[in-house]
């Protein structure tokens, strides 16, 4: 990745495991710490976490799929769950 800094929001969109204490519709807006490859987790300087400043880490366990919906928008599936991942 470059030295471009992409702000995105990720939107919980589904979820897969019963155990996960983060529920549809959950969301992070921030900065991604790096590319999103399949296998490797999404991650992302948050500042806002369902506008709350909120400042930190934000990791989903690895990508299982990328889908592209156009070039500002894409959902990643994980184990875990479906996010929909777009550019501000």
């Amino acid at each position: 990745m470059n030295d471009e800094k992409i702000t995105v929001v990720a939107t919980k969109i589904t979820q897969t495991s019963e155990d996960s204490d983060q529920h549809i519709g959950y969301w992070v807006k921030g900065v991604l710490a790096k590319l999103i490859k399949e296998g490797e987790s999404l991650v992302i300087w948050r500042d806002e976490r369902n506008g709350v400043n909120v400042p930190g880490i934000f990791r989903t366990s690895p990508v299982e799929k990328i889908i592209f919906l156009d070039p500002w928008r894409l959902v990643i599936r994980t184990k875990n769950s479906t996010w929909l991942v777009e550019d501000c």
